[in-house]
């Protein structure tokens, strides 16, 4: 009896997590997309797409039909749909940032559970780190080009990483992190949640090439709901996802959108099959729960509409499948249900207890055949001007706003076609559909009263949207030649690059845009690709910008090969012959302007889209795009650029110059000031660049060890450009100096650059300060928020860090985990951007790196300060191993009597000799001690 009462003890003394660990609970895999409906599976119905995994997913589980996002009160529909998936709870309880709430993770979590998650995250990051204890790849945000995502990690701290970009597609990446994850779990003790959360099919619609071709040689058909226009006022007609494509919507461009959207879920599919696989091959098929959904439906033409921004069924259901221990196969329902119902389930499923404000429904009961239904209805909800309740035969929409009432058939009429409201018989429905409407209106805490007193007008006014998004010409840009990043031929239609291009549209009106914070004023000319133009004190007319030409103003450019540029019949001009491939984001030299994509301005941020011209040939668009982003912060102006290549010729030619950015000033601000010395951030005396008499051409070139220079009158007053890491610069004044304004073209320049490789798809990003005052400030400014020089540490996991290459090349952008380079050249070179740093502060250098070569011998050079080039004599040689195996590489630079005083430039020779088949695979270079 004793030993009994002792083991009662024992039992009742035991926590949920350690009988979890006594009989380990079911894993959880859950894959989440963005924007995809539920009629894009092959084996749920649609003939038209290929998702083999996911078919194969359904025959191996339980597919729901009527799967809901409630709705959103804002037009970013995925917000409140992830929120609510997290907390279970319904729309107008739910706290979209998920503050102070309880989410489903964390009561995993305390049931014993390890949780993981990557992919987006759109309700803010405290909320993440609270759900999650593990993270990799996260990206904060709605949407963004796939290959240019900033992405964070989940520290052990629960803290996050620095953002960086890694040039992988997202999906890619998302789907190698979940991999990785699931790869560790094989004999783990301890069950896991892990959520992988996808940034597709969300526009832009950009896969590799081969996902796109079959959708493009066969289009998708119009959906049976396709409508050039809607036909009223729905409250949200020319929302951001409705400027995707112009009006009236026609059948070639729905049909592309379709392609491209199709193929996007496609390449999801296949990362999907990926992901399977991997649980497969760690022996974790049999013992996890899968579920896979989407936040929400779409429409791409459906009612003539193209987003997710209405009570619609196209629009609102999203596909929901779940497989796994416990759930049945081959088994499909059509009970309704929310994705808030997805976390209950998963918790009935594994035996784990939800938040006690939970309000999702588990959908085992259904499952198992205990029941038919958890809900007889549906209720949906957009922003304060839809409001939708769905039987299973009947369903009325209403529009508060203009007084009107649909309603459906959705037996005899699934795609919500024909509208029978006003046949005098459905009164009935109308009646009983709407009373129902309140109670879920009442249950729910919805406010929204169904009738307004006074309504906005029924039928939408096109006449008041600018006339260029009523123009298909309009708004597309000029027509693309050669290839896209996937070798495919653009201009037929919207094919992928195009799509990625112009995707997120909001055709913005042309000319000057402005940003005034009440210290200075800021401009750019959206008939000029966004340029800056305009720049002054707010109080006073005084543009420091020169505007002589489309080459000047203050913009992006990028150079490459090959030189000439040549495009069809197009030659370059003699006189800029030499510049080869250079789109100019003003214009080109023969007076073709730029064109404007996408511009906001909501008086603190300016943002700016455009494909740029290429500059030594008549009106020929760059294969590219330029992004710009501005700020203003009292006398400065922050400006982060980007570059979105996709250009059809892949060669990788050599490094080129960049202009990082172009800065052009009138001709008052003549004298070049910048420091040059060897001691930057002491107050040391200043430097004035002058040109030699003997130098060909107006500018020079200077080490600004002070990362800035600026162009400034007779008082010292005019502009300065600063750009931290930057060392190198070029610039100078032509003409007469003094006087002359704005379109005089008597002009300075300024120019922080480095050499860049620029890859046929790269997204190349970098950011730069203008500010504007007296010298002393400028200079004051920079002190005070610059980074002070110390031992670099190269990172080449995503970028190249800046690095270029001399008789090597690198195996092209995107760069995922190292570099790879190919060394078959005699002499092969890397070498660094321009740095400063004190030889005392590093006396080592450590390379993690990969040869595989017959070569023994790698070197490294430095360059002193005041030094013209590399030397031998400035240079340590060392061992290395060829057999293809990752090593770090210590490097003792203190041997050399030559390395001392100021470091300011870098080069690593892998290997003397190059021969057929060498290389190196790189991953790090750091400085230090």
């Amino acid at each position: 009896m004793r030993l009994i009462l002792i083991a009662l003890v024992v039992l009742l003394s035991l926590t949920p997590a350690t009988f979890a660990q006594q009989k380990k609970r079911p894993n959880v895999l859950f894959l989440f997309t963005d924007d995809q409906r539920a009629d894009t599976i092959a084996a749920l119905g649609n003939k038209h797409i290929k998702t083999p995994n996911l078919d194969r997913l359904v025959q191996r589980g339980t597919a729901f039909t009527r799967a809901y996002c409630m709705g959103a009160m804002q037009g970013a529909v995925c917000v409140p749909s992830r929120a609510m998936v997290m907390s279970g709870r319904t729309l107008f309880r739910v706290n979209e940032k998920l503050q102070g709430m309880a989410l489903w993770p964390t009561m995993f979590a305390r049931a014993g559970y390890r949780t993981f998650m990557t992919g987006k995250w759109h309700n803010q990051e405290a909320s993440a780190l609270a759900a999650f204890a593990e993270g990799k790849g996260i990206f904060f945000g709605g949407m963004g080009n796939p290959y240019a995502l900033p992405i964070a990690d989940i520290t052990p701290k629960r803290t996050l990483t620095e953002k960086k970009l890694t040039g992988k597609h997202s999906v890619a990446l998302f789907a190698d992190n979940a991999i990785e994850f699931i790869q560790e779990q094989k004999g783990a003790d301890k069950p896991f949640v892990a959520y992988v959360a996808f940034n597709g099919p969300h526009d832009p619609r950009t896969a590799p090439k081969e996902y796109h071709e079959p959708y493009n040689k066969n289009k998708p058909p119009l959906p049976p709901n396709f409508l050039p226009v809607h036909p009223f006022n729905n409250g949200d007609m020319i929302g951001r996802d409705e400027r995707l494509a112009p009006w009236p919507r026609t059948k070639e461009v729905v049909q592309q959108h379709l392609a491209d959207y199709y193929a996007y879920i496609t390449y999801l599919d296949a990362q999907i099959g990926r992901i399977l696989e991997a649980l497969r091959e760690a022996g974790l098929e049999d013992d996890t729960i899968i579920v896979f959904a989407s936040d929400s439906g779409l429409a791409v033409g459906s009612h003539g509409l193209f987003g997710k921004q209405s009570v619609y069924d196209h629009s609102m259901r999203s596909p929901l499948i779940f497989a796994g221990p416990g759930v049945p196969k081959g088994k499909t329902s059509d009970a309704f249900c929310y994705l808030l119902d997805i976390f209950p389930t998963l918790g009935a499923l594994a035996g784990v207890q939800g938040p006690e404000a939970n309000e999702g429904k588990s959908l085992v009961p259904i499952m198992k055949g205990e029941a038919t239904q958890v809900r007889d209805s549906i209720f949906l909800a957009y922003r304060q001007f839809q409001r939708a309740v769905r039987e299973d035969r009947w369903k009325i929409i209403v529009y508060p706003h203009i007084n009107k009432v649909q309603l459906f058939d959705m037996q005899n009429d699934p795609h919500e076609i024909k509208d029978l409201s006003g046949d005098p018989a459905n009164a009935g429905h109308i009646e009983r559909l709407t009373l129902k409407l309140k109670d879920w209106q009442k249950k729910l805490g919805d406010t929204q009263p169904l009738r307004s007193a006074n309504t906005a007008p029924a039928d939408f006014d096109f006449s008041k949207v600018p006339p260029a998004k009523k123009k298909k010409a309009a708004l597309l840009p000029p027509p693309l030649r050669g290839r896209g990043p996937g070798g495919e031929r653009a201009g037929q239609g919207l094919s992928h690059g195009l799509a990625a291009l112009t995707a997120g549209l909001h055709h913005p009106p042309i000319g000057m845009s402005y940003l005034d914070n009440g210290t200075i004023k800021l401009g750019v000319d959206l008939k000029l690709g966004g340029a800056i133009t305009y720049l002054s004190p707010a109080k006073e007319e005084k543009n420091v910008v020169n505007n002589f030409d489309f080459g000047r103003q203050i913009q992006m450019s990028y150079y490459a090969g090959p030189v000439p540029f040549i495009v069809g019949d197009k030659e370059p001009t003699k006189h800029w012959r030499h510049l080869g491939w250079n789109p100019i984001q003003s214009g080109d030299d023969f007076k073709n302007p730029s064109k404007v994509l996408e511009s906001k301005n909501d008086g603190k941020t300016l943002y700016v889209k455009c494909i740029p011209m290429q500059w030594p040939l008549d009106n020929e668009p760059g294969e590219c795009s330029f992004e710009c982003w501005i700020r203003l912060d009292g006398a400065t102006a922050r400006v982060k650029c980007r570059l979105n290549n996709e250009r059809g010729d892949a060669t990788q030619y050599a490094a080129r110059t960049q202009e990082m950015p172009a800065v052009y000033t009138n001709a008052p601000y003549y004298r070049l000031m910048t420091y040059t010395g060897s001691k930057p951030f002491g107050g040391d005396k200043l430097t004035q660049i002058v040109r030699p008499e003997d130098h060909k051409g107006p500018w020079v070139h200077w080490l600004a060890t002070e990362n800035w220079a600026a162009h400034v009158d007779e008082r010292d007053w005019g502009l300065g450009v600063w750009h931290s890491g930057v060392y190198r610069f070029s610039g100078g004044f032509a003409g007469k100096p003094g006087r002359g304004g704005s379109t005089h073209p008597s002009a300075g320049y300024i120019a922080p650059h480095r050499q860049e490789v620029i890859d046929h798809n790269i997204r190349h990003e970098y950011e730069y300060v203008l500010v504007l005052g007296k010298l002393d400030d400028i200079r004051a400014h920079v002190v005070k928020h610059a980074r002070r020089p110390a031992p670099p540490s190269y990172d080449f996991r995503a970028d190249r860090q800046g690095w270029y290459y001399v008789n090597a090349r690198d195996t092209g952008w995107p760069i995922s985990g190292e570099l790879k380079m190919l060394l078959e050249k005699d002499d092969p070179q890397m070498i660094a951007p321009a740095t400063f740093f004190a030889s005392e502060d590093a006396p080592k250098c450590r390379i993690e790196a990969a040869f595989s070569t017959r070569e023994k011998i790698g070197q490294l050079f430095w360059t002193p300060f005041e030094a013209v080039d590399f030397t031998e004599e400035c240079s340590v040689r060392f061992p290395i191993v060829g057999d293809g195996t990752f090593r770090v590489y210590e490097v003792d630079l203190s041997k050399s009597d030559k390395y001392q005083g100021t470091i300011v430039g870098l080069r690593f020779d892998p290997i003397p000799v190059g021969n057929t088949g060498d290389w190196m695979r790189i991953k790090s270079i750091t400085f230090g001690k």
